[in-house]
């Protein structure tokens, strides 16, 4: 007897055919409940609503052909955009229904020519999905792929795959286990991924064991390439702990302390920083001066004004005073952005200098900002950086200080104006 496609029969005949299983005997299909669930979900809203079910298929279709014409005329360096379903805001249904559907090849050259793309497209499509039963049905499909010893289980980063599904509480239930079986630490694996995405939100117990499993197997200070970067998680995972350790780490043979100070940046302001800065800054040598000493300048201008002001702002006259060489004015601006927040007669008699160096704010603000600040505290200095400003600044700078001027200095804006550019 024949049965309908939106039946329970029906479904449970679907089922058996896509997973590859036995439906007659309910047996082997109890294998994927979630997959089984799935399916039979997709026959129902394709009998419910077929409208809906035929324009989710139409829609990933289009997006599969609008990335393979972007493909195929690619003539740029790097590599092209992968398809991406998500647009497509189809439901779990669909997307699981499409991904048992495509063909596996066992051919590993040929699949990975041909279909690896769309099959990886689904998988994203999955794991980015805001049905929470999007990490059941990646485990099972994950479990599928093994039973059946498709090469696909093992060649694709199903741990960053299922961490990136996995909802915050599915973390908390099962880092503990991870952590027990202590895999090599990577950037695909599990319990890398989920504490990539919740050191933050875990709880202390569990701060605590993740901190003791990245150090395991990061025994040593930061370096270039992957020690590096897991030492961001490290800082993020227990930041005062890991300040402590950095600090240590500055004075060891053969550190890159370059790294160490980068890792310490985001920390500031804190007082054990400061007093280390103190300790570094007049050991440095001139390499390390330049390379990372304005970090250090930048946290002491913050942290002791009264001592580092004076310092900072000489520092700054030497970067800008570099013929054809402006590879250090990061450097000026950073130590300038540090200056902004002393915010005291001082600070802003020294910046008003800066407002009108154009070596300076090419990639950023700076300038703009100083002169907010000089304008907000009505500074004397304000006047003659007005009047330079509106002579010589690019026109775009001009406007935006004729808008501001207006806008948020009120009367005190418009007579400034008067004054500084009378043509207008």
């Amino acid at each position: 007897m024949l049965t309908k496609p939106g039946s329970p029969a029906g479904a449970r005949l679907i089922l058996g055919l896509l997973l590859g299983c036995t439906a007659a005997t309910g047996g082997p299909v109890d294998m994927y409940p979630s997959l089984n669930r799935m399916i039979e979900e997709g026959a129902a809203l394709e009998q419910a609503e077929p409208v809906r079910w035929r324009q989710s298929e139409a829609e990933i279709r289009r997006l599969f052909e609008e990335n393979r014409k972007i493909r195929e005329a690619w003539r740029m360096r790097g590599m092209p955009p992968a398809p991406d379903l998500k647009p497509a805001g189809a439901p779990l249904s669909r997307l699981v229904f499409d991904l048992l559907r495509l063909p596996l090849s066992s051919d590993y050259d040929a699949f990975l020519r041909a279909g690896h793309l769309e099959y990886l497209a689904y998988i994203h499509a999955i794991v980015g999905h805001p049905d929470p039963r999007r990490i059941d049905v990646l485990l099972e499909y994950r479990e599928k792929l093994s039973n059946e010893a498709n090469w696909l289980a093992e060649y694709d980063p199903w741990g960053r795959f299922i961490g990136n599904a996995a909802p915050l509480d599915w973390a908390v239930q099962h880092l503990p286990q991870l952590f027990e079986q202590n895999p090599r630490l990577s950037y695909d694996n599990l319990p890398y991924t989920l504490l990539h995405r919740f050191a933050e939100s875990l709880p202390p117990s569990l701060r605590d064991a993740g901190y003791r499993y990245v150090r395991q197997h990061v025994p040593t200070g930061p370096k270039n390439g992957d020690f590096e970067v897991y030492w961001k998680l490290i800082v993020r995972i227990d930041p005062a702990k890991a300040c402590d350790e950095l600090i240590a780490y500055f004075d060891a043979a053969n550190a890159d302390r370059l790294a160490i100070v980068w890792l310490l940046d985001p920390l500031t302001p804190n007082p054990k920083i400061f007093a280390a800065a103190k300790r570094w800054l007049p050991r440095l040598g001139s390499f390390d001066a330049d390379l990372f000493g304005d970090y250090l300048r930048a946290w002491l201008v913050r942290d002791d004004p009264a001592n580092y002001l004076a310092p900072s702002l000489r520092r700054i006259d030497s970067i800008l005073a570099r013929r054809g060489d402006s590879s250090w004015v990061d450097g000026a601006e950073r130590i300038i952005e540090a200056i902004l927040t002393v915010d005291s007669e001082a600070s802003r008699t020294g910046l008003a200098r800066y407002a009108n160096q154009k070596k300076l704010g090419v990639l950023s603000d700076v300038r703009r900002e100083i002169v907010l600040q000089l304008g907000e505290s009505r500074h004397r200095s304000l006047e003659r950086v007005a009047r330079e400003w509106m002579r010589d600044a690019w026109e775009g700078d001009k406007e935006w200080l004729r808008s501001v001027a207006v806008e948020q200095w009120g009367e005190y804006g418009r007579a400034l104006l008067e004054k500084a550019d009378p043509k207008k």
